[in-house]
């Protein structure tokens, strides 16, 4: 990875940028949704987060410019850096005898043990790493070229069971193999395998149409296989692992507060939080709309180009989808759910082709997507 060293004050500049563009469209987008809110409300959960990331962005800074003489560069390819908080590790699902491996070094204690590897180990991984992935609250390290970490507080642990699902009911669907957990406090770090490739998003304008046929079957395949994964009527709808929640992002996390264990409670979830000034007769006929009839599959929950990597077929020519990442929203989901997500992200200016080239299985669900904007409208997140 190139070492980049960045002048201190434009570090700052683009840290207080990049936060202040996405809290302020995190706030526009709750104000548009309901003009009477709340702002002391609103921007309360927001303050601390932002303060946190602005203030270690200065000390940073500050610190770097009271240095003198000549000093090593160091690795910048994100606009943030992790640190290795203190304390003992504790591992949360075993790590592979690959993260072991690499966690060794010539320094590192003669003892075997998970924990004193990654007491010494860890640290130094981190910190040579190539940063993928930085954004306000995760990241994703290269640690070498088999190994990644994503790195969070209060992580879900959740992806990883799903992970763990995939790669035994539908191993054609190519994702990365998971590798262990070791949590330190409240920071967790997933260990799974490093894909090679380009995200989709990034690719897409550059693709002939021919390839980008191509992509939409080798997708099509996948989410045919991953459907094929039964879901039997006791297993509830959901995480794959305790405590068995549904989750729905919109701007804000919301998570079921018990297990649901049918679609027509999952429905019930959609709605169980409505503004104030929606009314009781509005949310009923609005519940009538959500059928309760559809067939519960596995999900993605993101299916969004920024988590499709593609890579050239150095063999036959052509291009090769080379893996699906960030499982995090994942589970066992109504079969709109895929569609009705993937076009979250979808800006009304937006003319992409790539909204037109959705794998044929998770598509024909226009209404409930529609329905699903309406119950955005009326409830809050």
């Amino acid at each position: 990875m190139a070492d980049c060293a960045a002048v201190p004050d434009e570090e700052l500049e683009r840290t207080r940028i990049r936060l202040n563009q996405y809290f302020a469209g995190q706030i526009t987008l709750a104000i548009e949704k309901n003009p009477a809110a709340n702002f002391d409300q609103l921007v309360n959960g927001t303050l601390t987060v932002y303060r946190r990331h602005l203030q270690a962005a200065t000390k940073r800074a500050t610190k770097t410019s009271q240095e003198k003489g000549p000093t090593k560069p160091r690795k910048r390819c994100s606009p943030e850096f992790h640190e290795v908080p203190r304390g003992i590790p504790v591992i949360a699902a075993a790590l592979s005898p690959l993260v072991l491996r690499l966690l060794s070094s010539p320094e590192s204690p003669s003892s075997r043990e998970p924990i004193a590897l990654l007491q010494h180990g860890h640290p130094r991984l981190v910190e040579e790493g190539q940063y993928l992935f930085s954004g306000v609250l995760r990241y994703v390290i290269k640690l070498s070229d088999e190994v990644v970490v994503k790195i969070g507080r209060n992580l879900a642990h959740e992806e990883y069971a799903l992970l763990e699902f995939v790669k035994h009911h539908a191993p054609g669907v190519p994702i990365p193999m998971p590798l262990g957990i070791a949590m330190i406090g409240e920071v967790s770090y997933m260990f799974s395998t490093f894909i090679p490739g380009e995200t989709l998003e990034n690719r897409w304008k550059t693709l002939s149409p021919c390839e980008k046929v191509s992509v939409r079957h080798q997708l099509q395949q996948m989410i045919l296989e991953l459907r094929g994964a039964p879901h039997l009527t006791s297993t509830p709808l959901g995480m794959l692992s305790s405590p068995f929640l549904c989750k729905n992002v919109r701007m804000f996390l919301s998570t079921s507060a018990s297990t649901l264990s049918s679609v027509s409670e999952f429905h019930d979830f959609l709605l169980e939080d409505p503004l104030p000034r929606i009314s009781s007769g509005y949310l009923r006929w609005l519940r009538s709309l959500l059928r309760d009839d559809y067939r519960n599959v596995m999900t993605h929950g993101d299916f969004h180009p920024q988590n499709i990597l593609v890579a050239d077929d150095v063999s036959n020519g052509g291009i090769i989808v080379s893996g699906i990442i960030d499982w995090e929203m994942g589970g066992w989901y109504p079969e709109y759910w895929e569609m009705y997500k993937a076009l979250n992200t979808r800006a009304a200016d937006n003319d992409s082709d790539w909204w037109d080239s959705f794998p044929e299985a998770i598509l024909g669900c226009d209404l409930e997507v529609a329905v699903g904007r309406l119950v955005e409208r009326v409830t809050h997140g």
